[in-house]
């Protein structure tokens, strides 16, 4: 960050001579007078550096200086144009924002989270026009990688922003309220979620519904919440009014109606209705790869889902392995993906895959543990039957981190399920068919939570590997 903005008024220090990089050699004389230091796990060309005290000291003087010289001492201000200086910044954010929203190799980008969490924070703070903003944004890049409770903070305070500035009934709240929601709801908190969904969607009719882009999108959350509560009957009719208005708005082939079809399918096959459930699903990819491509990772997210209904919703084994495998070799770092195709490879006594992909996609694992990593330890535990080994190592894992706070699955997992309940040998079928409930949905953890066999497990940390 600070190299880009650099450049622009140094243009000499982006250009590689044969004497080396002028800014790595800038940056090296730096360190060497401790005026920077490698931030913690920084490797020999750094991308995070943690600045001297005396330096930003220095810094927040000029620029006090400078933004209010009838202060300052009687040293002439510094030559500091700080209107330049906050639009290059402003510019600069805009644009690692742009590049984070589109990435798919977070093992690269991570790193870029917590100075842009840190700025987020200091803009809220000194009331900058766009903190709010900031703080969603980096909000948002952080609930994509399951880091809840970073996630949280940073939304509370773009609410608290968003209500003192506009009032409690504003739409921008209630955009607000509809992404800390969606929070709750990821980690399960299910009873606090519903009445602010339900309050997003007053929000949003009150402030004439047909000019509130948001709206249909808010229908959809609260019918899927009411989905995962089991209120199917009142979830559908808002989840078909939510497919209405955006095929109103957008035309039958945009990305929007292809998420609201999904979630239209998810419902059906809550309900047992797979023939109408697999027409929607297919539609929505349909419309996904003619939006975005085949090869885009959105497309490769939608195939996925489309490969789990096939696996579990049809049974259809074959066509499910050749969608993950698409889908994989598309977007090989989707974690959820790979825990599934996993799965499916089990099922299918496909072993060596099965360890594969389990291997790879505990390489991708979240930072804070969610359902498909209590997935993953499930199934690495049943393959360790399979191999003749003790599964209760994984048992451990998975109980260190299986809580009734992970979100559970709105999908159910038939085929997994079914194929403990046929191929394990009996001395581990109760428990692994109790755990594989509890893993799909935690608010039944109390029954493997009973179960002598389990009592004697101790819990371990998962930062350990899938093979130690």
């Amino acid at each position: 960050w600070l190299r880009e903005l650099v450049v622009a008024d140094f243009p000499e220090l982006a250009q590689s001579t044969k004497w080396g990089d002028p800014w790595q050699d800038l940056c090296r004389r730096l360190e060497r007078l401790a005026l920077f230091t490698p931030a913690e796990g920084e490797g020999p060309t750094p991308r995070l550096v943690r600045v001297h005290r005396l330096v930003q000291d220095l810094i927040r003087t000029d620029v006090a200086r400078a933004s209010s010289p009838s202060l300052s001492s009687t040293e002439p201000a510094p030559a500091l144009d700080l209107d330049t200086l906050q639009q290059s910044l402003n510019a600069l954010i805009e644009r690692r924002d742009a590049a984070l929203k589109q990435t798919t190799r977070w093992q690269d980008a991570r790193w870029e989270l917590a100075p842009l969490e840190a700025l987020a924070t200091h803009w809220a703070d000194t009331d900058h026009p766009d903190g709010a903003w900031l703080l969603n944004q980096a909000a948002t890049r952080l609930y994509g990688l399951s880091e809840w409770s970073r996630t949280e903070a940073l939304m509370l305070r773009a609410l608290a922003i968003a209500e003192q500035s506009f009032g409690t009934e504003h739409p921008r709240v209630a955009t607000q309220l509809n992404n800390l929601a969606l929070l709750l709801q990821a980690t399960n908190r299910l009873s606090e979620a519903e009445p602010m969904l339900r309050r997003v969607v007053e929000i949003f009719e009150k402030n004439d519904p047909t000019k509130q882009p948001n709206y249909a999108a808010s229908l959809n959350n609260l019918g899927q919440m009411l989905q995962a509560t089991n209120r199917l009957a009142e979830a559908e009719p808002l989840i078909r009014r939510a497919l209405a208005i955006d095929e109103q708005s957008y035309g039958a082939e945009h990305p929007n109606v292809a998420s609201d079809l999904n979630n239209l399918a998810a419902l059906f096959y809550a309900t047992n209705r797979l023939a109408e459930a697999e027409p929607l699903m297919c539609r929505a990819l349909a419309i996904d790869e003619q939006s975005y491509g085949a090869e885009h990772p959105k497309v490769a997210i939608s195939r996925g889902e489309f490969a789990f209904f096939l696996q579990n919703g049809l049974l259809d084994f074959g066509s499910a392995r050749r969608e993950y495998e698409t889908a994989i070799a598309v977007l090989p770092s989707d974690f959820r993906n790979r825990v599934n195709y996993a799965g499916l490879s089990l099922i299918i006594d496909e072993t060596a895959e099965a360890r594969r992909q389990l291997q790879a996609a505990w390489k991708l694992r979240p930072a804070e543990p969610d359902r498909f990593t209590a997935r993953a330890l499930l199934y690495r535990a049943a393959l360790a039957v399979f191999c003749n080994e003790n599964p209760d190592h994984y048992f451990a894992q998975l109980k260190s981190i299986l809580n009734p706070e992970l979100a559970h699955s709105l999908n159910k997992a038939t085929s997994v399920a079914e194929y403990f309940e046929r191929e394990l040998p009996e001395n581990h079928r109760h428990l692994f068919q109790v755990a594989c409930a509890a893993v799909f949905n935690p608010t039944l953890l109390p029954e493997l939570e009973a179960m002598d066999h389990w009592k004697t497990i101790v819990p371990i940390p998962i930062e350990t590997s899938l093979e130690d």
